[in-house]
């Protein structure tokens, strides 16, 4: 069976299935000025995984991903 993992940045909120993905997370920093464009190349943030066998339903998928919405969140 298939196994999914999901990379989060730790830091931003308390429950881990609720936390930002690594891009998200990113994105929302330049957008909110907090980096400078050439650091959004090198920024260095806390990450960890989730991984799951049940993403929930994939909207999205090509060779190395998945997008997926998931039924409880």
């Amino acid at each position: 069976m298939a196994r999914f993992i999901r990379f989060i940045v730790r830091t931003d909120h308390a429950s881990r299935t609720r936390c930002t993905g690594v891009v998200a997370s990113l994105r929302i920093l330049g957008e909110e000025g907090r980096l400078p464009d050439y650091h959004l190349e090198y920024a260095d943030l806390e990450v960890g995984t989730l991984t799951t066998e049940k993403p929930g339903m994939i909207v999205y998928e090509d060779e190395f991903q998945i997008v997926a919405k998931s039924r409880s969140f």
